[in-house]
């Protein structure tokens, strides 16, 4: 399985003199990588690649380095950038005391606004935070619907104890650094159904690359370092954490459709519904239908689905089955099905089964 890198620069200077090389390397190893705005001007590099590269999507938003910058216009242009389906978030945004290029009133104002902006637009956002962790967590509880990363992390603990319910940590080369006792601590305490993998390229490039420049295929070299310390195999590591990115960012990798998908043909039926071709569909189909059902509800806000798969809904996602006779991965997706319907009834959201001869979709979710 190909990793996804959550946090990459591939426009800055250090990548002129090879960039195609370091796409052609990325489109060969990995999945897919986010490439992260900064300012206006980086932000626009970002949607440019994600439109022009399959296996590049984009991030948007004020660094708060770069914030002398921001303004009403700036946030218009942002506004009308995050309407491109490739841009996945809003970042990477947020306070750093190290620098202190801005003082810190600017820093929580403009953060304040670009949180605004990802509620407004709704999407995630991805956070920078550099010894500034204290008003940062304070600054998001104010905003206690926004989801998103915490980029590089860089807290305790006891700190992302508090905040993985709505945010995932971004784990990159600095958990392979002898001196990184702290976040091997974090990795080690926290599941890793709340972590991400990321190298922020091309800085903080992992042992053995340290001191290079980083890029985007070195994640294998973070990958293995969670293995080690989380004694997981590096093939479940990979698994879990690309599920994780794809499940904050609304978006299903090309690797996982490939495989969802092999063997199927699907036509536009006459009633404008995705069909998979008759005799083509399986219960793990229906299954992942109803996974995808319940995440789209959640992000366009629907509040009924409907389908005519009684196993998968009247059964599989209350958490009738037994594990003995399925395979692992129909198992992994069925505990997944369970949190989310169990999370869309607690917003009052209906599960309806229905009979397939009265209604030709197999899915369905409505206002």
């Amino acid at each position: 399985m190909k990793i996804i890198d959550s946090h990459v620069h591939l426009n800055l200077e250090q990548f002129d003199n090879d960039r195609e090389e370091v796409f052609k390397r990325i489109e060969e190893k990995l999945d897919f990588v986010v490439n992260i705005g900064f300012d206006l001007e980086s932000s626009e590099k970002s949607v440019e690649y994600a439109n022009k590269y399959p296996f590049i999507y984009a991030v948007i938003g004020f660094h708060p380095d770069e914030i002398e910058r921001y303004n009403d216009e700036a946030e218009k242009k942002l506004e009308e950038l995050s309407k491109n389906p490739k841009v996945l978030a809003i970042g990477e945004i947020g306070l750093d005391y190290h620098w202190m290029t801005r003082p810190k009133e600017e820093q929580w104002n403009i953060f304040r606004k670009q949180l605004e902006l990802a509620r407004r637009v709704n999407k995630p956002v991805v956070i920078h935070t550099r010894e500034a962790m204290e008003d940062t967590v304070n600054i998001l509880n104010e905003f206690p619907d926004i989801k998103g990363i915490l980029h590089c992390y860089p807290g305790s603990v006891e700190t992302a104890k508090r905040m993985i319910d709505r945010f995932y940590l971004g784990i990159g080369g600095v958990l392979t650094f002898k001196n990184a006792k702290k976040l091997v601590d974090v990795v080690k305490d926290i599941p890793i159904e709340h972590l991400v993998i990321e190298t922020d390229c091309p800085y903080m490039a992992p042992t053995p690359y340290r001191g290079q420049r980083n890029e985007p295929i070195y994640t294998e070299e973070v990958a293995k370092k969670i293995a080690e310390v989380k004694n997981m195999s590096y093939e479940d590591v990979v698994r879990i954490t690309n599920e994780n990115k794809e499940n904050l960012l609304d978006k299903i990798s090309a690797t996982t459709l490939k495989k969802l998908l092999k063997g199927t043909n699907w036509i536009k039926n006459e009633f404008g519904n995705i069909q998979l071709e008759a005799g083509k569909t399986n219960n793990f189909g229906e299954l992942v239908g109803f996974y995808f059902a319940l995440n789209c509800a959640k992000t366009l806000k629907y509040n009924v689905i409907s389908g005519d798969s009684r196993l998968v809904i009247d059964y599989w996602s209350l958490g009738r089955f037994h594990e003995s006779s399925l395979e692992l991965d129909t198992i992994n997706y069925i505990n997944k099905v369970i949190l989310l319907r169990k999370e869309f009834e607690n917003n009052k959201g209906i599960v309806k089964h229905i009979s397939g001869d009265i209604n030709p979709a197999d899915l369905g979710f409505h206002k």
